[in-house]
């Protein structure tokens, strides 16, 4: 699943709204623009591990983020591959 999921950010086409791929390339992007705030490597990790979720999961998201800090601070995310059925 990790290699499809790597492959299919990789290829840059064919995502619909809500993708967790397109909320992830476009978190790659934002970054890239904003010069002055880098997310650390812990950072990109737990944003990958979100949206790898939540594509594995079949859940939209529009915007790939993680709490580090404040008052909506989440944890670290961990893999959560859905069960077969």
């Amino acid at each position: 699943m990790a290699t499809e999921w790597i492959d299919y950010v990789a290829r840059g086409t064919g995502y619909v709204e809500g993708d967790p791929a397109l909320a992830l390339r476009n978190y790659a992007v934002r970054v890239r623009a904003q010069r002055a705030i880098r997310p650390t490597q812990t950072e990109w990790l737990a944003v990958t591990i979100k949206s790898f979720n939540a594509w594995a999961n079949g859940t939209p998201m529009k915007i790939a983020k993680w709490a580090r800090l404040g008052r909506n601070r989440e944890t670290f995310p961990t893999i959560a591959i859905p069960e077969s059925e």
